[in-house]
């Protein structure tokens, strides 16, 4: 977002909604993804595939002008087989009612935000700079190691259940050359998407929208137990994205307007403030994970209980932010409350984003979770829109601070009303599903 302010020299608004667009398609494109991906070519394939298209985006991507959005469909495009990739090979190694799943989905969840503090932290240096161009060398030769990696271990971490299993050579080739087909013409469309944002975030909302009305349909169509506990947590999991993804959005432009930006006497730039995020998981994902397998026996807890307590730690992130504008007297205000925000943020994710994961895995049939884990991903996606709708309701003024923290003080007052009504019903909905 700051990149396409200050270098690119975009309006606000039209910053949030691109940032917001970008995000969005990163998680919808897994819905293709899942129709294509492991019928036409392998997850392991896909992934190395599209490291290889991300990279020579960021060879583009920084130059600015009509490169700007031709690197950042690109790197779409690259996202497409590779964004639920890795879930699927996590997936596929796992029965049904392996609880083993969750746990290892919450060591990869540490493992990857490993990569972001290594992001954020590079990011940050480059914003206080004010100098993006350099980090394309830095990203590229972090996803050359990713490559050389994922060609390394490629053997073992090969389709097991999926049907691209059961392809001839001659029948795998024809899919190479249909999934190349569909990343050409999907780099071109995403460009223009990007290009007309506006318009093209309300007809995603619409088209995404659909694709989860299906989703409900498809597991509410027998009204069996499992369906309709699916379609809970897939309403919670929509909610908990939506507000989680102002960090990009809503959250860094309150950080750089709305705060006095320093910890000490030290300038802390936005995008640093992300690693206290990541750093918490590398730590806390995997003794959550110890925690959640002890608390699973002794006490049943069920991944509604867990979105529960996620929703609940969300809430009291958002009164951080409201406190801290009461006691500035909605003048600058403290970064110490932004940081209480991201951190609880944190505990949030940790209950909810890698639970949800491995739900699909417990809640859909093997024939089926290849697109269901694409669909599941494309909330991510609505959420991402949705946040970018929500941010763009404040009127971001460098002048008139008063006025701009009184809007992110009603924003932010009506999303923690919300996330705690929403905790309640999970509660007591929790609760009548045990005693059934």
């Amino acid at each position: 977002t700051i990149f396409l302010i200050k270098n690119l020299h975009m309006h606000e608004n039209k910053a949030i909604t691109i940032v917001g667009l970008f995000i969005a398609l990163h998680y919808v494109l897994a819905i293709i993804n899942g129709l294509i991906v492991g019928r036409w070519i392998s997850y392991i394939n896909a992934l190395i595939v599209g490291i290889i298209l991300q990279a020579l985006s960021i060879l583009i991507v920084y130059k600015g002008g009509s490169s700007f959005y031709w690197g950042c469909a690109l790197f779409l495009a690259g996202s497409l087989p590779s964004s639920s990739s890795i879930n699927m090979i996590i997936t596929e190694r796992f029965g049904p009612h392996d609880t083993a799943r969750e746990r290892v989905f919450m060591w990869n969840y540490s493992a990857m935000n490993l990569g972001n503090i290594i992001g954020y932290t590079i990011a940050g240096y480059f914003q206080i700079l004010n100098n993006f161009h350099q980090i394309s060398y830095i990203n590229i030769s972090l996803m050359f190691v990713a490559l050389i990696l994922s060609i390394l271990y490629k053997k073992h971490l090969g389709d097991i259940h999926s049907n691209y299993t059961n392809l001839n050579s001659r029948m795998r080739l024809i899919g190479f050359i249909k999934f190349t087909l569909v990343i050409l013409i999907l780099t071109v469309v995403i460009k223009e998407i990007l290009f007309y944002s506006k318009l093209s975030d309300y007809l995603i909302i619409g088209m995404v929208s659909l694709s989860l009305i299906f989703f409900l349909i498809y597991n509410c169509r027998n009204g069996n137990k499992h369906g309709i506990i699916f379609i809970t947590l897939a309403m919670s999991y929509l909610l908990f994205w939506a507000l989680y993804f102002m960090i990009p959005t809503g959250l860094t432009l309150f950080a750089n307007y709305s705060t006095n930006g320093k910890i000490l006497g030290y300038l802390v730039p936005p995008a640093w403030l992300q690693n206290i995020n990541s750093s918490l998981i590398i730590l806390g994902a995997p003794l959550l994970a110890l925690f959640f397998k002890i608390f699973d026996k002794k006490h049943h807890w069920t991944a509604i209980s867990k979105f529960c307590c996620g929703l609940l730690l969300m809430a009291i992130s958002f009164l951080f932010l409201i406190v801290g504008i009461i006691i500035a007297k909605f003048q600058l205000v403290n970064l110490i409350w932004l940081m209480l925000t991201y951190t609880f943020l944190t505990f949030s994710e940790l209950f909810i984003a890698p639970v949800g994961f491995a739900a699909v895995g417990k809640y859909v049939s093997r024939q089926n979770q290849g697109i269901m884990t694409g669909i599941w991903m494309s909330i991510l996606g609505l959420g991402g829109l949705l946040a970018s709708q929500l941010s763009n309701t404040v009127k971001i003024s460098g002048t008139n601070i008063i006025q701009m923290n009184e809007q992110f003080f009603k924003l932010f007052t009506l999303l923690f009303g919300v996330v705690v009504i929403f905790s309640i019903f999970l509660y007591f909905f929790n609760q009548y599903f045990k005693k059934s």
